[in-house]
């Protein structure tokens, strides 16, 4: 790879936010000049670098930023964009598709810029680079991607770089990300179902560790205690349906049962099947 490949590859890898426009609309035109001014506002931020590829002709703007002060979510910057449009070009949200994302839906900028001519139908480019992380060893990024015609050559230059390959890289790639997404949901779950399933056996063990310091479960129905006196040694609450349904649960595996209907010195809930030590 070349030294201007890898500098435009690790922009694009330090990127944060990634810009896609397509209107059909009357006012495109309007829209395109409306949304690079503000972009170009944006950049003259001193942390901020853009790189812009747009054709009024066609309503088409990609674009992708380091990082903008203040934006902290893609929801956030796409906000702001649709708020410009709105208020400086007066179009509905309907008139247009918009998409803010990560850059790692692509692999480098030249699959982005793959994509870019793809969705543009490999019309002509009109080509914007903002660079405040310029090095003076460096090749001048800017001159090279706007004045030397870098894209209609990367375009028109299908066989060397492998054109159709990286369309197809894209597509995959975009695959990947849906299924490391759903792996990550997958996995996700898991967790959480085994941090619900340790605090559950932590429960347990909490519960059967102060039960056996007073309780001896015999699964003889002629063995029985009222709520009162389990709830009193448990530090619960007889009168709570809560608290009784949370000793119902822990005992019902082991043989134990409650009668809501059985007294005990004139209090009715009694648990069968247990006895005091």
């Amino acid at each position: 790879m070349d030294e201007v490949s890898e500098i435009l590859n690790r922009d694009y890898e330090y990127a944060n936010f990634i810009v896609e426009f397509h209107c059909l609309h009357k006012k495109s035109d309007l829209a395109i000049n409306k949304l690079t001014t503000y972009f170009k506002n944006i950049s003259f931020n001193e942390n901020t670098t853009l790189y812009m590829f747009y054709d009024k002709l066609k309503g088409n703007l990609f674009s992708y930023f380091y990082q903008i002060d203040g934006v902290p979510t893609n929801r956030d910057f796409e906000k702001m964009i649709i708020n410009v449009l709105n208020s400086k070009v007066r179009l509905q949200v309907k008139n247009y598709d918009l998409k803010v994302q990560h850059p790692h839906i692509h692999l480098s900028f030249h699959h982005w810029l793959c994509h870019c001519i793809d969705k543009n139908k490999g019309s002509t480019f009109t080509p914007y680079v903002c660079r405040t992380n310029q090095k003076e060893d460096e090749p001048f990024i800017e001159d090279i991607l706007c004045n030397l015609d870098y894209i209609n050559k990367f375009r028109d230059n299908k066989k060397s770089v492998k054109y159709d390959d990286i369309i197809t890289d894209i597509k995959h790639t975009n695959s990947l990300c849906k299924l490391r997404s759903l792996l990550d949901d997958n996995k996700k779950q898991k967790e959480e179902k085994m941090t619900k399933r340790f605090f559950e056996n932590c429960k347990k063990d909490i519960f059967f560790n102060k039960f056996n310091q007073h309780f001896i479960i015999t699964r003889n129905k002629t063995d029985y205690l009222s709520k009162k006196v389990i709830c009193d040694l448990l530090n619960l609450d007889c009168n709570s349906k809560k608290d009784i349904r949370y000793i119902n649960d822990m005992l019902i595996g082991y043989g134990v049962s409650y009668k809501d209907q059985k007294m005990v010195n004139k209090i009715k809930g009694v648990f069968l099947g247990i006895s005091l030590k």
